[in-house]
């Protein structure tokens, strides 16, 4: 739209600007597209060289085609001595041309005639018709060509503006997302190697438990069992009353009677 805006009504706007403003959003999306799957190839901020140069020099080389177009658009949309002086040598540059064709779709667009005043430089051309050619000709026509010409320069600077703006907003967002999206699935890793180093140490745990409990088991029975001997239990002249046999069950022992023969016989 602005480029043909601009060609129809011969704004002094470059051709180029338009061109590059028309270009610019395809160069974008182009960038985008080759960036994003470098920036994204590892989930770690320590990427390798390669992978975030060429996403950088893209992004660099749009920021400054970005300016380019803000800094042109930017003058001709704010109003000054500079945006007036454009104007006026546009149009002088038509009308010592006699270019007939742009004069007069200016004026049939915005129903005007001549730049500052219906008798400044209007076609009909004044060497011709008199400066009130233009006034003679078209009756209704009450007003200069110089204000809706103004607005007509602004807006197209406008648009141009909103595109670079726009432009390196989605830039700017795009990079973001794509950070936003690495510093989520390096917090996912993250968490799911935790999640994997506790489960180890707590089958480490687990195993060294059963191992303590397994030994404090042993040496418990260790404890109770005793060692086989030959151990009595004596009266008080000493002699022998009973004793263990090896199944562990108790034995009885006649005691000595000394003096007395009463020993047992067969």
């Amino acid at each position: 739209v602005s480029l043909g805006q601009t060609r129809y009504l011969s704004l002094p706007i470059p051709q180029s600007t338009s061109i590059a403003t028309l270009l610019l959003p395809i160069l974008t999306g182009i960038g985008i597209q080759i960036s994003r799957p470098l920036l994204t190839q590892s989930t770690n901020r320590s990427t390798s060289y390669p992978s975030w140069l060429l996403p950088a020099l893209i992004f660099i080389l749009l920021t400054i085609y970005d300016t380019i177009l803000t800094t042109l658009a930017t003058t001709a949309l704010i109003p000054s001595e500079t945006q007036t002086c454009l104007l006026e040598t546009r149009w002088d540059s038509m009308f010592h041309g006699h270019d007939v064709a742009a004069l007069r779709r200016i004026q049939d667009t915005h129903q005007c005639c001549g730049l500052r005043s219906m008798r400044h430089k209007p076609w009909p051309f004044p060497d011709n018709h008199g400066a009130d050619g233009c006034r003679n000709l078209y009756r209704n026509r009450t007003g200069s060509c110089l204000g809706p010409w103004r607005r007509d320069l602004r807006v197209n600077a406008g648009m141009v503006l909103v595109v670079a703006v726009v432009c390196w907003l989605v830039k700017v967002i795009t990079i973001l997302l794509i950070y936003r999206r690495r510093d989520n699935l390096s917090l996912r890793h993250g968490m799911r190697r935790d999640y994997v180093a506790s489960l180890t140490n707590g089958d480490d745990t687990e195993d060294n438990g059963q191992a303590a409990a397994r030994g404090r088991i042993e040496a418990a029975y260790r404890d109770e069992v005793t060692p086989e001997g030959n151990e009595e239990e004596t009266v008080a002249n000493g002699a022998p009353r009973r004793d263990r046999d090896r199944d562990g069950g108790m034995v009885v022992q006649p005691s000595s009677m000394h003096g007395h023969g009463n020993e047992w016989r067969n």
